[in-house]
């Protein structure tokens, strides 16, 4: 189910060099009350990371990707950008 395995973290800085990246797993344990979604404004560096939690069917890769508890991986892709100055 995709509406329930995806999220979505949107945030904005002020420079490059002040771009940190949230942890959102602890233990084994996804938790994304800790993601942010925040636009920001004309100019502003925005970080985008998206999670899909994807349960795995093989049971060889279950052994060797396994990083969330229940059986599932973490797959996140990222992207930044400038806003335009609107």
């Amino acid at each position: 189910n995709c509406a329930s395995n995806l999220s979505v973290d949107v945030r904005t800085f002020s420079q490059f060099s002040n771009i940190t990246a949230p942890q959102p797993v602890t233990n084994g344990v996804f938790t994304p009350a800790s993601l942010t979604y925040s636009i920001g404004g004309p100019g502003d560096i925005v970080v985008v990371r998206t999670y899909y939690q994807w349960t795995l069917f093989t049971p060889m890769m279950n052994q060797t990707l396994d990083t969330l508890s229940g059986g599932k991986t973490l797959i996140t892709a990222t992207s930044t950008f400038r806003n335009e100055p609107y």
